[in-house]
């Protein structure tokens, strides 16, 4: 009897150490595995960004076809008309789907003039056009999101991309374009007839 008590008893014990040592195991793997697969989850959320943007861009461009003015903001691009009588007239939109504001969609928009052509008398019709460049805000977005961003883009040294984060609001601020210029990326310029 007592012969049996100790073969269960050796039994436990040795059930103790297989499970302790499976848990260390696990452990190590998850050291492992985690880093490399948070990486892929963040590289995989920038690709996102990155094709939203795009999408923003060819509706900015179907808008500048149209209503020939930028959108002040992101709503002019989902339901929301232009404030000027005669743009609001040649709205032809939605020139994007989906609820504004969704995941990994843009927060906002920002442009800044860098021509201001279009509202000159001096010269001819043809030649009035404005320059704005154009600047994204993404927000909900962690600290790594934005480094793995940051780091996407010095990876293509012949980008000309500056990427700022607030960790306040955490939100970015992108200013990307995807204009060519020679061998270069470029900040994203539209030209436009008439001011927003």
């Amino acid at each position: 009897m007592k012969n049996k008590l100790n073969y269960y008893n050796k039994k436990g014990a040795m059930f103790g150490l297989d499970a302790r040592i499976a848990i260390l195991i696990m452990a190590i793997l998850g050291l492992l595995i985690y880093p490399t697969l948070t990486h892929v989850i963040n590289k995989t959320k920038v690709e996102a960004i990155i094709t939203n943007m795009k999408m923003v861009d060819l509706a900015i461009e179907e808008y500048i076809d149209d209503v020939k003015s930028v959108p002040n903001t992101l709503s002019n691009l989902y339901r929301t008309l232009p404030t000027k009588a005669a743009q609001q007239t040649r709205w032809n939109g939605p020139y994007l789907l989906g609820e504004e504001g969704g995941y990994l969609m843009p927060a906002s928009i920002t442009w800044t003039q860098v021509s201001s052509n279009c509202t000159s008398t001096s010269s001819s019709v043809r030649d009035r056009m404005c320059t704005y460049k154009l600047s994204y805000r993404f927000c909900d977005i962690t600290k790594r999101v934005h480094n793995e961003f940051s780091t996407y883009f010095s990876a293509n040294v012949n980008t000309n991309v500056t990427v700022s984060y607030n960790s306040g609001t955490s939100c970015m601020d992108i200013n990307y374009g995807n204009a060519e210029n020679g061998a270069y990326k470029t900040f994203n310029t539209y030209k436009v007839q008439e001011a927003p």
